[in-house]
């Protein structure tokens, strides 16, 4: 549902589904950038296996991730085999 009302996610599920052409948004280019890696699901965009996450689900995902600190390093590895956004790193 959050993935239909995120201004940004919204336009790159049609994009996949339609056409890439003439996309200069600055916001979208890194969607952009891996046109060929994703896809939908169930109205969702996956990059590959990975979830791309609305912008306003990504904290409580960081904070989920987070909360057994399992250390920096393999926060970040566990989070790559879920979920990816732009800037995730």
């Amino acid at each position: 549902k959050e993935t239909q009302v995120d201004s940004v996610l919204s336009q790159v599920f049609g994009y996949i589904t339609m056409s890439w052409s003439n996309v200069v948004d600055p916001l979208l280019v890194p969607f952009r950038n891996k046109r060929n890696e994703l896809s939908t699901l169930q109205g969702c965009v996956l990059w590959g296996s990975p979830v791309v996450d609305p912008s306003i689900l990504q904290e409580l995902l960081l904070q989920e991730l987070d909360h057994p600190h399992p250390g920096m390093s393999r926060m970040k590895a566990l989070a790559r085999l879920f979920v990816w956004w732009p800037s995730i790193d």
